[in-house]
């Protein structure tokens, strides 16, 4: 829980682990490989993301950068916070 206040307003945050909800995600890192333009040039595409998360069932999936990820704890299973979108290929 947290409060913010300014001269106008008082605002309290909640944030509340949504329990009943049960997500499994294979993550992967994203790699870019170069790509040639030329006989001696190459390009190499950057992400704003570096990890992919894909639900086992293929429909859901989410984006974490490095510093996303390195919010999640990591044990034998890597847990992220519940703050992470969720996006679904059906959008």
């Amino acid at each position: 829980m947290a409060v913010v206040v300014n001269v106008h307003h008082v605002k309290l945050l909640i944030s509340i682990p949504l329990k009943a909800a049960y997500h499994q995600f294979m993550l992967h890192r994203i790699i870019t490989l170069p790509e040639r333009i030329s006989l001696d040039k190459f390009i190499q595409y950057t992400t704003g993301y570096a990890f992919l998360g894909l639900q086992t069932s293929q429909r859901d999936y989410i984006l974490l950068s490095e510093s996303d990820f390195d919010k999640c704890s990591n044990g034998d299973v890597v847990v992220c916070p519940v703050n992470t979108a969720v996006y679904s290929i059906h959008m």
